[in-house]
Parts: C-alpha cells; sequence; structure tokens
C-alpha cells in the first residue's frame, strides 16, 4: 500500500506491487492469467518483480545474484516497488533466527544494486538492515549469556 504514495506510483504499479509474489507463491498461475485479468503494463511489472531464480536448484548465492542482475535492468518504479517491499519485509523479520544475518547480507547486496532508484529509500532501508542487525546482534548476546556460546 505504501507504493501508493510514492511519486512514480500509478493505478498499473499499486496493483503490481500487491501482486508481486503471485507468480512465486501461487502454483498454476501464469503471467497471462495476470495479463488477461489485469493488463499488459501490469504483467510487465510483475515480471519484472518475480525473481527469475524461482525453482532453480542453483544454490541460494548464485540464485540470489541472478536475482539482483535481473532488478538491475529492472524500470526505475519496478526498483522502487522491491525497495519498499525489501524495508517491510526487515520491519517484519523475526530477529531472533540466523536466516536474519544472512537477509540483511541479501539485503544490503540489494541495496548497492539497485538503491540509486530512490535517495530517500536508499536511506530508510540501509537504516531497516542496521536495525534488523543489531536486533539480530542483541538477541545473540543474550541467547549466548543465558545458554552458553556453544549452543548458538
Amino acid at each position: 500500500a505504501r507504493v501508493m504514495v510514492h511519486p512514480l506510483a500509478t493505478e498499473e504499479l499499486v496493483c503490481a506491487a500487491f501482486l508481486h509474489d503471485v507468480l512465486e507463491d501461487c502454483p498454476g498461475i501464469r503471467i497471462d492469467h495476470i495479463k488477461d485479468a489485469f493488463g499488459e503494463q501490469v504483467a510487465t511489472y510483475v515480471s519484472w518483480l518475480t525473481n527469475p531464480s524461482k525453482g532453480s536448484k542453483m544454490p541460494r548465492a548464485h540464485r540470489k545474484a541472478m536475482d539482483r542482475r535481473h532488478l538491475e535492468a529492472a524500470p526505475i518504479e519496478v526498483k522502487v516497488v522491491k525497495l519498499i517491499d525489501r524495508i517491510d519485509n526487515l520491519q517484519e523479520i523475526d530477529t531472533s533466527i540466523d536466516f536474519c544475518k544472512l537477509y540483511c547480507e541479501e539485503s544490503n547486496l540489494m541495496l548497492l544494486a539497485i538503491g540509486d532508484a530512490d535517495d530517500y529509500l536508499k536511506k530508510e532501508l540501509g537504516k531497516a538492515i542496521d536495525d534488523a542487525m543489531a536486533k539480530y546482534e542483541l538477541w545473540r548476546q543474550e541467547a549466548k549469556e543465558m545458554i552458553g556460546e556453544d549452543a548458538l
């Protein structure tokens, strides 16, 4: 919903922002379904927002690098949606799991790849990464003190 107030927002971009995970998360839904239901532009945005590595058997680092290269070539509007999505994800992430650290590291790489799309969102994503990492590190420290270094 936050995309709606961005200066680049259009009806098509907002629609694509709501649909951005549909191709990855809903088996049986194809891009032509989105095109038929919402139009060519929405389908184009959703295609850009969909990770091309989904379903690949490559190691995670390779998949995420492929996804970043895909985003680097995307229109600025798509990059804005992806930045907002990543900020939201980081604000909601469970900082008491080790995945948080990996996700923050991947978010930093994404920031380097597409942060130039919007200076304000670039700063906000950097802060969201820092905040999530600080909470994760605090959790790790507290867990070490409670259960010992070797338990982690």
